[in-house]
């Protein structure tokens, strides 16, 4: 087992690594992603069925029959060099290697850290006897591990980042360069993980050039904390690239734990499961090419030509913190687990099995991604979209030792992918934070009311609400690193009403720097709660809340499909404040309010006071690897 070390100043420290384990293609139908309820103990007939799990064989993972449902061949040039990789693993083995814990990073007294985006080997696979099924799998993660490691730090209490870029050159020689954002943060715009910084080019953006992070390179993030304790991730935002490199490893937990404020104190460790008892679990599904790599277009041409910017990446595969279905050693306690959608574009149903049965009294939520909820909601399954994240508890204290129980994923989407994680109750006392059941309440807030306007924002393909077959946008806009498509003035609170028209496919928008509330979801359902992503039903409409009152400057809102923010279904909204270098303009402050549609491409600054430009985005494209290229 290789720890690898984490250079921290000030008062960060950094704890050793706990069982760290180093070493395509599909469509997803038509689902709308509109049952996002998963409050009653009664969601219709998604018991898992057939899905037993129960033998220790992965069945149908092909391991490089590149038959288009896994090792589809995306690209030309694959990853795997790094690794000297020579061989598959045609069958798998389920549940026969412990979950691998990432290590974490103490934030909590303040300081920097240092992490390093980085090669390196991880085995993903396994036979029946434990031992490695093929080659290991070249990850890119930071500190070059798949994920990284996880950054706890206390709210209130600010923390930096400073994050270096040892990437090298992918296999067509290119640079890797990185932009981290660190989702769900309320955070200066200089920070946010701008997806191209250098190609800003009005200065009074005052987006820093050095943020877009190329190799031997390095930038500082400055993270304040200043918000509800909650589960946040880091993951790449490079323009055109950030479904690569996410597929590739770039990703890490975030927890923003509560301070000493008397309103958390039902939520501190001393009532809700810490230490070993508090997991982190990011479920992603990946697809591999037969020498046992990430099989994923490796270029913005591969990912165009792939046709994966339609409905996105499905992979194959299923794994957990980076590792091919484990189990997990449990005792007779309750735990608390942080969990990520960190998937591409995959949406997942989660629920906890006794064999095929559901276990419907053992599973509770108690956060939303931007904090906890007011109180404990008992859940039979939780619905989660991607990127989303939700904080849950499951209740193994009535179980026998010996008692083994399945984390089951029963969204039924294209390949199906139901088996996630193995728990084995063991012998043991827990303490008395995990024997207990959950607080009756947790911690108390009120929603942002009384929007002061109302912005109506399609999403749509090219040619208006009949769609053109070509890639997704915002308004029938596209996005430019140098363009401000909206203005909120600072401090406003607004409604934004997404619609998906013409649309096959649900679209998971994120906003940065805000929480919100979504619109008609009632009192105790999934989603009430703090969040960053609403999930847009395909041909529907949904509403959130937000109040803006972050620093002035320019913020990203974007589908967080992948493949869809790859292909630019992204814009840029600025918060303005007359007594700043971002002053607002009336034009861009009413943006989007008459109609969903926009039209056309708004500017700040000089182009702002002259009639804006009508644009063809069917031909829209950067070339990342062409420095003196720009949008025609």
């Amino acid at each position: 087992m290789k720890c690898n070390i984490i250079t921290l100043f000030l008062f960060s420290t950094v704890f050793p690594c706990r069982a760290r384990m180093l070493g395509g293609g599909g469509h997803g139908g038509n689902h709308n992603g509109g049952n996002h309820n998963g409050g009653n103990n009664n969601d219709g007939n998604n018991n898992g069925g057939n899905n037993n799990g129960g033998n220790n064989n992965g069945g149908n993972h092909n391991g490089g029959n590149d038959n288009g449902g896994g090792g589809g061949g995306f690209s030309a040039h694959p990853p795997g060099q790094y690794c000297q990789a020579s061989s598959s693993c045609s069958n798998p083995a389920l549940y026969v290697k412990p979950l691998p814990i990432p290590d974490i990073i103490d934030g909590q007294n303040g300081g920097t850290a240092i992490i390093t985006s980085s090669k390196g080997c991880q085995q993903v696979f396994h036979n029946t006897d434990g031992t490695a099924c093929g080659s290991p799998t070249e990850v890119w993660g930071y500190e070059g591990s798949w994920p990284g490691p996880t950054v706890v730090v206390k709210k209130g209490q600010s923390f930096n980042i400073k994050h270096v870029n040892n990437l090298g050159k992918d296999y067509d020689d290119h640079d890797i360069s990185v932009s981290i954002h660190h989702h769900g943060l309320h955070i200066e715009p200089a920070f946010d993980g701008h997806p191209r910084a250098d190609k800003v080019f009005d200065s009074s953006f005052g987006i820093d050039p050095a943020a877009f992070i190329e190799p031997n390179k390095e930038f500082t993030y400055e993270i304040p904390n200043d918000q509800e304790p909650g589960t946040h991730w880091y993951h790449d935002h490079t323009m055109h690239d950030t479904g690569r490199n996410v597929v590739m490893g770039l990703a890490g937990f975030y927890l923003i734990t509560p301070n000493d404020e008397a309103q958390y104190k039902r939520v501190r460790s001393s009532r809700i499961p810490s230490g070993e008892y508090e997991i982190g679990l990011a479920i992603q599904d990946r697809s591999f090419t037969s020498t046992n790599q990430f099989d994923y277009p490796m270029t913005h041409d591969e990912l165009i030509n792939s046709g994966l910017v339609h409905g996105g990446y499905f992979g194959d595969t299923m794994l957990v913190n980076g590792m091919h279905v484990p189990y997990l050693d449990v005792k007779q306690g309750m735990y608390r687990f942080r969990v990520l959608n960190g998937c591409n574009a995959r949406q997942i149903q989660i629920e906890v099995q006794n064999g095929n049965q559901r276990q419907g009294d053992i599973l509770y939520q108690i956060g939303t991604e931007g904090g906890h909820i007011k109180k404990p909601v008992l859940r039979s399954s939780i619905y989660i979209a991607p990127g989303e994240r939700y904080d849950i508890l499951i209740d193994f204290r009535s179980y026998s030792i010996g008692s083994r129980l399945y984390l089951r994923n029963t969204y039924d989407q294209y390949p199906l992918l139901p088996n996630i994680l193995e728990f084995r109750v063991v012998g043991g006392r827990p303490p008395s934070a995990s024997r207990r059941d959950p607080p009756k309440s947790l911690v108390s807030y009120s929603f942002p009311e009384n929007p002061s306007k109302t912005r109506n924002i399609d999403l749509v393909q090219p040619g208006g609400m009949g769609g053109g077959g070509g890639a997704w946008t915002i308004g029938n806009q596209m996005y430019d690193p140098d363009a401000a498509n909206l203005q909120v003035r600072r401090g406003d609170t607004e409604r934004w009403s997404f619609s998906a028209h013409m649309s096959q496919h649900p679209h998971p928008m994120h906003l940065h720097l805000v929480q919100f509330r979504i619109e008609g979801v009632s009192s105790g359902e999934l989603e009430d709660g703090w969040k960053d992503i609403v999930m847009v039903p395909s041909n529907g409409q949904r509403s959130i809340v937000a109040t803006f009152d972050g620093e002035p400057g320019i913020y990203m809102f974007h589908c967080h499909n992948l493949e869809h923010e790859d292909w630019d279904m992204m814009l840029q909204y600025e918060i303005c404040d007359d007594s700043s270098d971002h002053p607002c303009n009336p034009s861009l402050l009413n943006a989007f309010t008459g109609g969903g549609m926009g039209g056309h491409r708004l500017l700040r600054g000089t182009e702002a006071n002259s009639a804006p430009a009508i644009r063809d985005w069917s031909h829209h494209h950067i070339d990342l690897h062409n420095e003196t290229s720009k949008i025609e």
